[in-house]
């Protein structure tokens, strides 16, 4: 089968757990971007912690942000799609924060917003590359947010999980991208409808769509396209919604990955 579309999950997926590309699978990226392959970034992140990650090498041609929340076109620096929360949600995710005793930051097309920044806090977003402005009050958030992201301990997490989709399940995308994280969103945005956007926007099937990825935000994207790949990294439940599981990000899994079903084409 020849692929056209390769769809990349970051943390956990192309990037090692430093936060890093190999440089033998940016080098086959950038081959294969060459090559005329689609390569699009599929990521959690917002733009702004993405973009630094691309200012070295060009591998990608399209990012897929904010767990679907935004479909922008690299090479023309176009917006392809944007899905943004209603402002009354601000104040409904101040009071969870309050009421769980959890981190809170809002995405919004400009940037990350928290109500305070400790210096410790500001570390941990340095890893992602993303630098928060405090505000005081979520409320008083100056945009539209495309995403809300909750962070704590996994056990209340685990809790907070059933109670918010009882609540907001209706209105709001919530779903766990990782065992400190749960990232919430606008209901009907994915990270896979996002990819099926842009596939039907480059006039792709889906049998010609590559799908990598780790975790829970990923899952609907591994289904959607004609091969989905876990990482070994994943939970159990992930790689068995795959079709096929590589070895983990930080065994250059993706790297194996694209270059025995995408360039030698081997059957799965």
């Amino acid at each position: 089968m020849t692929y056209q579309l390769i769809a990349l999950d970051l943390d956990g997926t192309l990037l090692t757990d430093e936060k890093d590309i190999t440089l033998p699978t940016l080098n086959l990226l950038v081959q294969l971007q060459q090559e005329g392959k689609y390569i699009a970034i599929c990521t959690g992140r917002s733009a702004l912690s993405v973009q630094p990650l691309l200012e070295h090498e060009s591998f990608a041609t399209h990012l897929i942000t904010d767990n679907g929340g935004t479909v922008k076109e690299l090479t023309t620096d176009q917006t392809l799609y944007t899905n943004t929360i209603p402002r009354s949600f601000l104040a409904a995710m101040r009071e969870v924060m309050q009421e769980y005793n959890v981190h809170c930051d809002v995405t919004t097309a400009s940037g990350v917003y928290v109500e305070t920044l400790t210096e410790k806090m500001a570390e941990q977003y340095n890893r992602y590359l993303i630098k928060p402005m405090a505000i005081g009050d979520l409320r008083q958030t100056p945009e539209d947010p495309l995403k809300f992201t909750i962070s704590g301990e996994a056990a209340v997490l685990d809790k907070m999980v059933p109670v918010l989709k009882s609540q907001y399940g209706e209105e709001l995308n919530i779903v766990r991208s990782g065992e400190y994280f749960i990232d919430i969103v606008k209901e009907g945005t994915t990270k896979g409808k996002a990819l099926a956007m842009l596939a039907n926007h480059l006039n792709v099937k889906p049998k010609g769509v590559v799908a990598i990825g780790n975790y829970y935000n990923d899952l609907d994207m591994l289904q959607y396209a004609g091969l989905g790949i876990a990482m070994d990294n994943s939970p159990e439940d992930v790689k068995a919604a795959a079709d096929v599981v590589t070895l983990s990000n930080n065994e250059d899994g993706v790297r194996l990955a694209l270059e025995k079903w995408v360039l030698q084409q081997d059957p799965v």
